[in-house]
């Protein structure tokens, strides 16, 4: 575990399908959970794929590669 100042990064660990799960906590002892979701034309399943990471962690942010499709906006909606 590294410590950064008031926040100590307790782990870190690429998911399924490149995705990355990124786990902190604070001063306080909280952990706090980032998952990091990279995608290209996924506006089929992006919408699902972020409610169910929003189930477990704090936040999701989808990172768009110049998607064609309605990707970002299904993403935005679904909370990332």
């Amino acid at each position: 575990m590294q410590d950064r100042g008031s926040v100590q990064t307790a782990a870190s660990a690429p998911a399924e399908r490149g995705a990355l799960i990124h786990m902190l906590t604070s001063g306080d002892g909280e952990l706090h959970i980032s998952v990091v979701i990279p995608a290209y034309n996924e506006a089929v399943r992006i919408g699902d794929v972020v409610r169910g990471a929003l189930a477990v962690a704090d936040e999701v942010i989808v990172v768009g590669d110049g998607s064609r499709d309605d990707t970002a906006s299904i993403a935005m909606a679904a909370g990332a």
